[in-house]
């Protein structure tokens, strides 16, 4: 029996990809012959049928499974020679990094600038997304430095806090809300539409959950939750540096209630190395949050 490679794989995800032996073929620059031979060692070796009888465009359930894994196998081969190569040019390599939208936009501009100028050769893959989503990627192995709130159970990721960020009720300008001249209380939202977003699961107030439970409206992209609460749709919760300080539309109020911030860190993968270019972001980031050189929220609350 043949030893499974790296080839199997790449035939088997080229078949299920194209939908034909043939246009795998042709793909992989190979003889339709030897793709069917490769995936038929594969499937001797699985003991189980990749494909569905007579079909190479539908996968069996067992097939949908493997495709998935082999998927995730292929492209950590791959960060793997890009890494190798670039070492071999005597390059940084290459870096994926997954922000939470606020700090996206308000840090990394300058954080990249500085950092391209320091190592011109780096390849950087910049995404943003919700805080819970990056934990996972982070932990998955599918970027190397995540910044957002660390989940509870970090015990599979390493964190370097950077800063706490205050949370406050966000509302549209001619909001009756923002007519309150003191902070607010989760008392004072009775009565208005609250619009849920990831970022609540951080207050663990009983008052503030009786808030969630009678909200008809979730909104995970914070671009459209703002567009929303411009519009009086509704408010919602946010930290504060989610809360550009150019929207005059919308106005950020804090809370009575002491304590109520979320924490921004540097997630990595506690049982993966860096990269020396992951590591220098790592520390270009940290310097400059510790000694100030990037720009505040600058975001006025009214």
């Amino acid at each position: 029996m043949h030893p499974c490679k790296q080839s199997h794989l790449r035939c088997f995800v080229a078949v299920a990809e194209s939908g034909s032996i043939s246009a795998a073929a042709k793909r992989l620059h190979r003889t339709p012959s030897a793709i069917s031979m490769t995936l038929s060692q594969l499937e001797s070796l699985l003991e189980k049928p990749l494909f569905e009888p007579g079909s190479k465009a539908r996968l069996t359930p067992f097939g949908t499974y493997v495709l998935d894994l082999a998927r995730d196998q292929l492209r950590h081969f791959e960060r793997s020679m890009d890494s190798i190569r670039a070492y071999a040019r005597n390059e940084f390599g290459r870096v994926d990094i997954a922000a939470v939208p606020s700090f996206a936009a308000r840090y990394l501009p300058a954080l990249l600038t500085e950092f391209v100028g320091r190592y011109p050769q780096v390849n950087l893959s910049i995404r943003d997304d919700s805080s819970a989503h990056i934990n996972r990627l982070v932990e998955q192995g599918v970027v190397d430095i995540g910044i957002a709130s660390p989940a509870e159970d970090v015990s599979a990721l390493n964190c370097l806090p950077l800063f706490s960020d205050p949370l406050g009720v966000v509302c549209s300008r001619s909001h009756p809300l923002n007519e309150l001249d003191r902070p607010l209380a989760w008392a004072d939202l009775a009565g208005y539409r609250f619009i849920t977003n990831g970022t609540c699961a951080l207050i663990r107030s009983a008052e503030f959950h009786s808030l969630l439970e009678s909200a008809d409206m979730d909104v995970q992209n914070t671009t459209s939750l703002l567009a929303l609460v411009a519009a009086g749709v509704g408010v919602t919760t946010l930290p504060r540096l989610a809360v550009p300080g150019a929207r005059h539309d919308i106005a950020f109020k804090s809370t009575r209630y002491d304590g109520l911030e979320r924490s921004i860190g540097i997630l990595t993968s506690a049982g993966r190395t860096l990269s020396p270019a992951a590591a220098a972001f790592v520390d270009l980031t940290e310097q400059s949050m510790t000694n100030e050189l990037l720009p505040g929220p600058e975001i006025p609350e009214t």
